[in-house]
């Protein structure tokens, strides 16, 4: 069945997103997880930040100023995540133990892999923003920001050779629930009151939920380098928080926010409406969940 793997994730070019709260509890169990960050250190045997560039974005904490006893969990987003940074969970490279121990070893060449020339941008397409579609699938083309500058940025990072900037904390891979069972889950988060961009298509990914192990007919359909988006994310996009649900290539937008050009969506029970593919061939067309 496999496991669901629960990521906090900010990114793309998400300077301001802080973390203040998350719980994950079984809605027919006892156990649970709890973490309010209180104690102003990564408890390390519940999160894993192998995909947070520790020596030049790290995570930090910050007293939450509605109460000087709690603390926020702070995750910046800028230029040193472009790129992306693989999560490497397997010796003898393993990052998810806290620097310093004896298991924590430095990052070998073998394992850094890098696709000269490749352009990918996988974040799939925006619910909000104008995009052109035409016969080209380079990522150029579908995002602006992807410049050859840029890509050579990325790849010269030698970590995901992706056109975004990620930045985030995984659940450790004893901790992830399985996917038979049912969860409830409670974030708190904090964002700047004002966004700068509302319009051209910068996305913020909070949260999103993954089922682990891919399953096999995604690799032998698109490679090592593809996989399947989050069946269930809650994103940010032209200052709109809205939260998308993916069945196969589908993506579907089932619970947002009024758009800042007015414009507010009518949910009503029933099959979902607002449906765009995210298969690399016909990303961004209308489809069927």
């Amino acid at each position: 069945m496999g496991r669901l793997s629960q990521v906090i994730t900010w990114g793309n070019l998400a300077p301001g997103f802080a973390l203040l709260a998350f719980t994950c509890a079984p809605a027919l169990a006892q156990s649970s997880l709890d973490d309010d960050f209180k104690a102003g250190a990564l408890d390390y045997t519940a999160w894993c930040p192998c995909q947070i560039n520790l020596r030049d974005s790290p995570y930090y904490f910050t007293v939450d100023p509605d109460d000087p006893n709690d603390r926020i969990l702070s995750i910046p987003v800028d230029d040193h995540s472009l790129g992306g940074n693989q999560c490497r969970r397997k010796a003898p490279d393993f990052e998810c133990d806290p620097p310093g121990t004896a298991a924590k070893l430095s990052v070998s060449a073998k394992a850094r892999k890098t696709n000269a020339g490749k352009v990918v941008e996988d974040l799939g397409p925006s619910f909000f923003a104008a995009r052109q579609l035409g016969a080209a699938k380079d990522a150029r083309n579908r995002n602006p920001y992807c410049t050859d500058q840029v890509m050579k940025r990325a790849l010269a990072a030698k970590e995901e050779d992706e056109c975004y900037e990620r930045q985030e904390l995984r659940l450790q891979e004893d901790r992830a629930p399985p996917a038979n069972e049912r969860y409830v889950y409670e974030i708190r988060f904090r964002m700047p009151a004002k966004v700068d961009d509302q319009t051209h298509s910068i996305r913020w990914v909070i949260a999103q939920w993954k089922q682990e192990p891919v399953a096999k007919k995604y690799g032998e359909e698109f490679g090592d380098k593809w996989g399947p988006s989050p069946f269930l994310a809650q994103r940010y996009d032209d200052g709109v928080l809205h939260v998308t649900v993916q069945d196969e290539h589908c993506r579907c937008l089932v619970a947002s926010a009024p758009h800042p050009n007015g414009k507010s969506f009518d949910w009503t029970n029933g099959a979902a409406k607002e449906c765009k593919s995210t298969h690399p061939v016909n990303e961004g067309a209308a489809c069927s969940s």
